[in-house]
């Protein structure tokens, strides 16, 4: 899947189900962090799907919060120096890279899913996956999910 469509859906997909009206920038970097640590523990246990998983789900949490940030969701980084690591250490950046951004209105929001997208990119191609696979399976996973967020930032899945 390529970088455009995967955002194009998955800003449609989140737009139709509240999550834009009743979620926080907060909420979705949380959610980005918690992704983190999925992929951490695929990591651990050289779980390929799990890490092919833990990717895009980490993209999708980062595009809904630039989205409810209004700033751009193309571009790639230039910072590279800080993605030289194994990629157990990888994790622990990108870690550190969202925690930054939790309860900070930062002026340049705008730098961090360019960056992930880019250290991302840069993990999965160490773990020997594409970029594009990872989009491709997180919108699988999640396209066809039904619910709705509510006010106060909980999904409510569809028929609970």
């Amino acid at each position: 899947m390529e970088w455009n469509d995967f955002v194009a859906n998955v800003q449609k997909w989140a737009r139709e189900r509240g999550i834009y009206e009743h979620s926080t920038p907060d909420a979705q970097l949380l959610k980005a962090l918690s992704e983190v640590g999925e992929l951490a523990d695929a990591y651990a246990k050289q779980d390929t799907a799990g890490v092919i998983d833990g990717i895009g789900d980490v993209l999708v949490c980062l595009v809904n919060y630039q989205a409810m940030l209004g700033g751009p969701t193309e571009g790639v980084s230039k910072q590279l120096s800080a993605w030289a690591v194994e990629p157990g250490q990888a994790i622990g950046h990108m870690a550190v890279s969202i925690g930054a951004y939790i309860g900070k209105d930062a002026e340049d929001n705008h730098k961090l899913l360019p960056y992930m997208r880019t250290g991302l990119a840069i993990f999965a191609n160490d773990m020997q996956v594409s970029l594009g696979r990872c989009l491709q399976v997180a919108w699988d996973a999640i396209k066809e999910r039904r619910g709705r967020m509510i006010p106060g930032g909980a999904f409510v899945k569809e028929g609970d």
